[in-house]
């Protein structure tokens, strides 16, 4: 029999993003784009430490990484995932 350890859950609330150097975006697209692969990736590879642990993260620094042109916001809400769960298991 599995107990509630076995699926822990993570609340995530984003405050504030800041994305500097992006075109006009839908907003809402690219939240839920962000928001799936974030789910996305935490199945797979799991709950970073830091998402672990009870309590708040003041600031994650997602670091900068390049968007081809013409890139639609489903790409760019997982090139931002990946940088939010990459800082995240710093």
């Amino acid at each position: 029999m599995k107990d509630a350890s076995d699926n822990p859950t993570v609340d995530l609330h984003i405050e504030e993003l800041v994305l500097e150097g992006f075109p006009h975006l839908d907003r809402n697209q690219l939240g839920t784009a962000i928001r799936e692969a974030l789910a996305h990736l935490i199945a797979t590879q799991g709950i970073p430490a830091s998402m672990a642990r009870e309590g708040s993260i003041a600031t994650l620094e997602g670091g900068t990484f390049t968007v081809p042109p013409g890139s639609n916001p489903q790409a760019i809400g997982e090139q931002i995932a990946r940088a939010i769960y990459g800082s995240s298991q710093r």
